[in-house]
């Protein structure tokens, strides 16, 4: 089994300095990948399930970010949650320009802006958890060590 951190370890590998095209268009679209499965993980911890009447016409990928921005159970990650759907949207164009539109150019550039939004996402879900981690359960793994 593998987890959201592995994929984006192979992106930030795929778009190392020496990389070539073909490895940032990989890495472009492994790293909307990780960014998606953190607003997942995300949505199943902090969202209310989305009514069908706001499935209508959305593939799973608009469905998720939908609930992210509109559907959170708690006031507190509201904010969050919105902008962790604000970065993989951003992040899902460029993935669609790495996978389809093969006569674009994409370069480094590009590369080094979607692990930016991947990261951003990464750092988003990273407060939310953080902040939902009781004090307790801090301080009883902090004696442990």
């Amino acid at each position: 089994m593998i987890v959201a951190d592995d994929i984006a370890k192979l992106a930030r590998e795929l778009g190392g300095p020496m990389a070539n095209e073909v490895h940032i268009r990989c890495g472009v679209s492994r790293a909307y990948y990780a960014a998606y499965h953190y607003c997942d993980q995300a949505a199943k911890s902090w969202c209310n399930q989305l009514p069908d009447a706001e499935k209508k016409d959305r593939g799973s990928h608009a469905q998720l970010y939908r609930r992210l921005e509109n559907f959170s159970k708690d006031k507190s990650t509201e904010t969050n949650l919105k902008l962790m759907a604000a970065e993989a949207k951003n992040l899902r164009n460029l993935r669609v320009k790495a996978d389809y539109h093969l006569s674009d150019n994409l370069d480094n550039k590009v590369m080094l802006r979607s692990l930016s939004h991947m990261s951003q996402v990464k750092g988003y879900l990273d407060s939310i958890t953080k902040a939902a981690t009781p004090v307790a359960a801090i301080e009883t793994d902090s004696s442990a060590k």
